[in-house]
């Protein structure tokens, strides 16, 4: 047999065909892991009519351990996506990914079962499609003896797993999968799992928040809130909604998407639409995790300034964003927001940004750390 991986309480294994996993021997003794691995088995195998859900076969005990079969697939998802520098994944094979994992995770929650240990290793790919493994740490809702969480020390994956459920795994709901599942879809857009700079970013926010009441309340809502995402982008009317939204100062949810999937050009051509600027700060005002992204993108399209005019617009963004006094803004994007304001001032030198510059170095509340970076 061949080692292919390992998840839960287990070791998996290649043979004749399907995967085989065993329960680890190390971790045998402990009081109530066989029940646990049992469990698993008898999770997922409830879970067989889901499109999505890995297909388990045969549970039982050789001459290595207890163990059980399932069928054998080609990869894992993270092993997928470290590989996509290399062999890139197009934009609608990622939208197929997070719907499916979404879509599979709903039937799930429908049932009232919990995964509890969502993440990229625990996420196969089988001949392109998702297929979702590893319920070691599952809970169905439904059933009283599984509301005694086993005793374990695991808590699912690191960087993937919600606040609560760190705290105590026994606190885990549906609404800490919808976490996990956040931090999945920013791992399958960008790579990074905390990287929310992508057309769903205002969805995997939301799923992600450290309240839990900010988050979607599971899976079926969270489908439903990326289905409204991509409605509303691929509908030929919606950019010019937002544009005339922008036109008549009027701020609402759409905008906020509009503003998440501009490109460079774009950022920089609709400064030539009345009220774009004022509404791009009101949304770094209401969406303050979503201003870096923001700046970011707006720093890009810098590099389409065609007169050193056009420079003021970005000064005066930055400069609006440094000056508030009580800022919602972390250090890391003030900061940024201080370089761009210093770039215009000092390498196209212009007079306007200067003066900005020279009146931030006088406000008592401007960060010490900015005002050494400016001054």
């Amino acid at each position: 047999m061949e080692k292919i991986g390992n998840g839960g309480f287990g070791n998996v294994f290649e043979k004749e065909g399907e995967a085989i996993k065993y329960l680890n021997h190390m971790v045998r003794p402990r009081e109530g892991i066989e029940h646990r691995f049992y469990r698993e088995y008898e999770i997922t195998k409830s879970l067989s009519h889901v499109d999505g859900v890995i297909n388990v076969f045969e549970y039982g005990e050789d001459s290595t351990g207890l163990y059980y079969t399932m069928e054998l697939c080609d990869e894992n998802l993270n092993n997928l996506i470290e590989k996509s520098n290399a062999v890139p994944i197009s934009e609608d094979k990622k939208v197929e990914y997070v719907l499916s994992i979404i879509t599979t995770m709903k039937e799930v929650h429908n049932l009232d079962i919990l995964h509890r240990d969502l993440c990229p290793n625990n996420i196969l790919i089988k001949e392109g499609s998702i297929v979702i493994s590893d319920f070691g740490l599952g809970k169905n809702l439904g059933e009283e003896y599984s509301r005694n969480t086993v005793n374990t020390t695991s808590f699912g994956h690191y960087g993937y797993t919600a606040p609560e459920q760190f705290n105590s795994l026994k606190e885990a709901t549906k609404q800490s999968d919808v976490y996990s599942i956040g931090k999945i879809i920013n791992y399958i857009m960008t790579g990074d799992y905390n990287n929310v700079n992508h057309k769903f970013s205002i969805v995997s926010s939301a799923a992600t928040a450290q309240n839990e009441k900010i988050r979607y309340a599971d899976a079926d809502e969270l489908l439903s809130a990326i289905e409204s995402i991509l409605e509303k982008l691929e509908s030929t009317e919606f950019d010019s909604k937002c544009l005339e939204s922008i036109r008549n100062n009027n701020y609402n949810n759409d905008i906020k998407v509009y503003f998440m999937k501009m490109d460079a050009i774009e950022t920089y051509n609709n400064f030539r639409i009345p009220n774009y600027r004022s509404v791009l700060l009101t949304f770094m005002e209401h969406e303050p995790t979503h201003t870096k992204e923001l700046i970011e993108k707006l720093k890009a399209s810098m590099y389409n300034c065609q007169s050193f005019e056009s420079y003021d617009n970005y000064s005066y963004i930055m400069y609006t964003l440094l000056n508030e006094e009580r800022s919602k803004h972390d250090i890391d994007t003030l900061f940024l927001a201080g370089e761009i304001l210093k770039y215009i001032a000092e390498d196209i030198n212009r007079f306007n940004a200067q003066h900005k510059i020279k009146i931030l170095l006088e406000k008592e509340h401007v960060h010490p750390k900015i005002k050494e970076m400016l001054a």
